[in-house]
């Protein structure tokens, strides 16, 4: 159907009474109004003259922002949230670019703004609901089961699994990067998020952390993170490995031989809280007690977490004295 006809059938619904039906058609001129062919120009102002000349076509406009609710939008679709995007995008652009031509009043274009971004607030949350129901889907809990079994092995040092019941409970999560499906795909085909969980089995619990990497069209990869209550980020506790090597070395007295280093546990030993440091006020300065196991046995490590204004966080592997936030401070002023 040619933009010609439209025009035509939008007249001849609007002359039966079906002012739904005109507006429909007529909004179609203003979504795509920047491909317009220069044939069809002179359609585009009849319509543009039409609307204005008949505010009950108008109010048809604004009406729709307010009869069709985001529920029944994305059901129009058959659930598919991205079409109801696009179809709320394609609506206010032809409403905003009537506004711009004068058709449609500076209200009814703010009310018309102020339910768009409702409608995208509504559908933000449901991407996040489903993102969440995703990251502990039975899917993604079979896949963190295999990786506990994995980690008793390499921190416990447990070669035959537990044979009895098992429970995984989350405690937390944290995204990196928004998890992003595409149209009905089950798995997303973006993101990156992180996962704290208690694992019970056989009368004991263990606090494993885990990270995701979204595939597309495939279950995300599942790597292991250091166990325990850590507050490091996945960039800080790389930060840490070179640190956690030497204090190692150091351990084993110069073993070279010695390959092992397992840390089996990170707790919070000093919760965020403001520090003085030569008269300048430090905010969320954090304390951190590491557990490595290695050939000569296990130890602890002491960390110091210090939140910088610009970004970032600066550490040092000790408690969190004065003299020794002061001396990190020093050797890395940015």
């Amino acid at each position: 159907m040619d933009t010609k006809s439209n025009y035509q059938y939008a007249i001849e619904a609007t002359n039966r009474g079906n002012n739904e039906a005109g507006y429909r058609l007529l909004e179609g001129y203003f979504e795509s109004a920047n491909s317009l062919s220069k044939n069809n120009i002179n359609d585009f102002n009849k319509a543009a003259a039409f609307l204005k000349a008949h505010p009950d076509l108008r109010a048809v406009g604004k009406n729709t922002y307010t009869k069709t609710s985001f529920k029944e939008t994305v059901e129009r679709h058959d659930g598919n949230l991205q079409n109801a995007m696009t179809e709320e995008t394609q609506r206010f652009t032809a409403f905003a670019r009537m506004h711009k031509l004068n058709i449609v009043s500076s209200d009814d274009y703010k009310f018309a703004l102020s339910n768009m971004r409702s409608f995208f607030k509504d559908a933000q949350k449901s991407r996040d609901k489903k993102a969440i129901n995703y990251m502990w889907s039975r899917k993604m809990r079979d896949r963190l089961y295999v990786l506990s079994l994995h980690m008793d092995k390499s921190i416990l040092s447990q070669e035959t699994p537990c044979q009895g019941k098992a429970r995984l409970k989350p405690i937390s999560t944290s995204t990196i990067q928004p998890l992003s499906f595409e149209e009905d795909d089950e798995n997303p085909n973006k993101g990156l998020w992180t996962i704290r969980y208690k694992f019970d089995r056989c009368g004991t619990s263990s606090i494993y952390n885990a990270v995701f990497r979204a595939k597309n069209k495939s279950p995300a990869d599942v790597y292991p993170l250091p166990p325990g209550t850590t507050r490091a980020s996945i960039r800080l506790m790389k930060d840490l490995k070179p640190g956690l090597f030497m204090a190692t070395v150091v351990h084993n007295k110069g073993d070279k031989d010695c390959r092992t280093l397992v840390v089996t546990n990170s707790e919070v030993t000093v919760e965020p809280k403001l520090i003085k440091v030569n008269n300048k006020k430090l905010a969320g300065v954090w304390e951190e007690k590491w557990t490595v196991r290695t050939c000569s046995g296990t130890f602890n490590v002491d960390y110091c977490f210090i939140p910088k204004k610009s970004g970032g966080t600066t550490w040092t592997q000790t408690k969190c004295e004065p003299s020794k936030i002061a001396n990190a401070l020093s050797l890395n002023p940015r």
